[in-house]
């Protein structure tokens, strides 16, 4: 029979599962967390956000970078960005060796902490591939409000060199690359959280502008990051 303390032993050797940490602390400003997660004998970060006040809301967007001290950019792994209004748990792919948070637009209070694990058969994201292939220094993430007619979710851009659009409404999105765009056509974001990345590592980096249009009623948010 199998020894069981052998058994502990070696789960606890293969590092299946880090410590958790925490990076905010009821913060209610916009910023990078000053704490990074020592992500290296890892491939995937599980987080869990807290939200306390009255509505809260923030967009909370998961960094990551090969050296503690490095250059900290948004994971490649759309899972990476995400609207929190209230206590949100959710699983990130990193490929990273070092990883912080980033909240914006936050109103309320944040808590956020950060748990490093081996997500069996996960895709490796390897953050420094991408960025090799086209590194951008900064990145703004907005929102944008789409209306069933062909709306300007993103602007022409020469110095462009990243991209994620995240459909962040109830209603399905349709993206076209510089020109209107068409219920039914062009690129889908499926609704809720349905996504498309731009970068040069995906062979798809284009400077022109991008619109959207839905099939629904009112306005819809879409969630617009870019690098350049």
């Amino acid at each position: 029979m199998r020894d069981p303390c052998v058994a502990v032993e070696e789960f606890t050797k293969a590092k299946v599962k880090g410590g958790p940490t925490i990076v905010f602390y009821n913060a209610s400003k916009d910023g990078v967390s000053d704490v990074a997660v020592d992500c290296r004998d890892f491939n995937a970060v599980y987080v869990e956000a807290y939200a306390n006040g009255t509505n809260p809301s923030a967009t909370l967007q998961i960094l990551g970078s090969g050296a503690s001290g490095g250059i900290y950019l948004p994971v490649p792994d759309p899972n990476g960005l995400q609207v929190v209004t209230k206590n949100l748990p959710f699983n990130v792919i990193t490929g990273a060796g070092w990883v912080k948070a980033e909240l914006s637009g936050t109103s309320g209070t944040f808590t956020v902490q950060i748990t490093p694990f081996v997500s069996p058969g996960a895709t490796q994201i390897n953050v420094s591939e991408v960025l090799s292939a086209g590194s951008y220094t900064n990145a703004a993430t907005t929102t944008a409000s789409i209306g069933n007619t062909s709306t300007l979710a993103l602007a022409a851009n020469a110095n462009r060199r990243y991209a994620l659009l995240m459909n962040n409404s109830d209603t399905d999105i349709y993206l076209t690359i510089g020109a209107a765009a068409v219920v039914g056509q062009g690129i889908l974001l499926l609704s809720p959280a349905g996504a498309y990345e731009m970068s040069p590592k995906f062979g798809n980096l284009v400077s022109a502008a991008i619109y959207a249009v839905h099939g629904g009623t009112g306005n819809k948010s879409l969630l617009v990051t870019e690098g350049t």
